[in-house]
């Protein structure tokens, strides 16, 4: 008994240490990655701390955390989460907002001639 034993172990042992090494592979350079869209980048702000309504509304983890609050303390409650989400999505808004004022000169236009100068009241 003793000895199947030792020979079992061995065995585990010596698979283990007969795995070859792999090398890490190098991460492409940063123009390979895919470009975040705006409607993507708030997509993901919404599921970031709720994820999806209808796959997690089954799980039974999720009915004890709307009954009891199991998660951790910013995520403890549906509504703590949703909160959370709403709050990351209104900073993807400003910093949306921001690119957008910042990513040039601002642009001036004339306005186009406009028939209706006048209005029924003054005629």
């Amino acid at each position: 008994m003793k000895y199947t034993v030792l020979a079992g172990t061995l065995t585990i042992a010596t698979m283990i240490a007969a795995t070859p090494a792999t090398a890490q592979q190098v991460p492409p350079p940063i123009t390979q990655y895919p470009v975040r869209t705006v409607p993507d980048a708030f997509q993901e702000a919404l599921d970031s701390n709720s994820k999806n309504f209808l796959i997690n509304e089954n799980s039974l983890g999720r009915q004890v955390d709307f009954l009891f609050g199991l998660g951790n303390f910013t995520n403890s409650f549906r509504e703590n989460e949703m909160e959370q989400d709403l709050k990351l999505l209104h900073e993807v808004y400003r910093d949306v907002l921001n690119q957008q004022v910042n990513s040039g000169p601002v642009l001036r236009t004339r306005d186009l001639p406009n028939p209706f100068n006048t209005s029924l009241s003054s005629n």
